[in-house]
């Protein structure tokens, strides 16, 4: 679709498209300094390949449905907006390892949320990779406790 070579110079959106293939960004280059490069909220593909040459600064893919992701550690955005992002399966990459992946998860800039960790536990245990999914439930328990317990304020001004 957007393959080899292709460049944006400004925010593609995608959004709610539906699509009864692949989105493909591999080799693409989708960097535009600030701002929403890559909005994908709601679509639905069978198979999301984001392995760009040059990765956007965002991308939003809160509500969007994919059987498969396949992309890798290189063309990952520094900010992700995750919230309802389903998949089947992801391609195993083998430099993405679990603590990796979660270090993928942490790039949502709206903060800890459950739904993204308890998706990513899902679509290891639909690939086999049982161990990956223990490992992966177990620091969404840990982030959970630990923003659970951080302190929270009321009001807007300071108390004295």
């Amino acid at each position: 679709m957007c393959t080899n070579g292709f460049t944006a110079r400004g925010a593609i959106s995608l959004a709610d498209s539906k699509i009864g293939s692949s989105i493909d960004f591999t080799g693409a280059w989708l960097n535009e300094p600030g701002g929403n490069t890559l909005d994908l909220r709601g679509v639905a593909a069978r198979t999301l390949i984001a392995r760009p040459a040059m990765p956007p600064d965002q991308v939003d893919l809160r509500h969007a449905s994919v059987v498969v992701l396949d992309d890798d550690r290189a063309g990952w955005p520094a900010r992700l907006l995750l919230r309802d992002f389903t998949y089947g399966n992801m391609e195993h990459d083998p430099s993405v390892n679990v603590s990796t992946r979660l270090g993928w998860l942490e790039r949502d800039v709206e903060g800890y949320v459950p739904q993204p960790y308890d998706q990513l536990v899902s679509a290891y245990r639909q690939g086999g990779r049982e161990e990956a999914a223990r490992k992966s439930r177990s620091q969404n328990s840990d982030a959970d406790v630990r923003c659970s317990t951080r302190p929270r304020r009321y009001g807007t001004g300071s108390s004295t």
